[in-house]
């Protein structure tokens, strides 16, 4: 008996034989630009949005296909999605004056 979900045959019942098109060289080349982005947000302190500006001017400049560009998601998108990997790195905000981690000077 097979179980479907809308349409989707699930994992346990796909066969590697089953799947006979040609690879996407664009989608690979979208997976390792993203993966470099989320690399250098997380080793390096530059703002999200001039590491986001310098890898989409340095494509729109180089000889890369326009496939890729095309299948790269929006800016926006982007940059949310490289804001969330960034933030697994860093501490999180204090949620009161006893979460600081320095006691604040008498003067403030």
């Amino acid at each position: 008996m097979q179980k479907k979900r809308l349409g989707i045959i699930y994992a346990a019942q796909c066969k590697r034989a089953d799947h006979d098109h040609l690879p996407n060289e664009a989608d690979k080349e979208v997976f390792s630009i993203r993966q470099n982005l989320k690399r250098q947000v997380v080793e390096s302190p530059l703002p999200i949005d001039a590491i986001v500006a310098q890898t989409y001017t340095g494509l729109q400049n180089s000889t890369v296909c326009q496939d890729v560009v095309i299948q790269l998601p929006f800016i926006a998108t982007m940059r949310n999605n490289l804001q969330k990997e960034r933030r697994k790195i860093r501490p999180p905000l204090p949620k009161n004056i006893s979460d600081l981690p320095h006691p604040i000077p008498p003067n403030y």
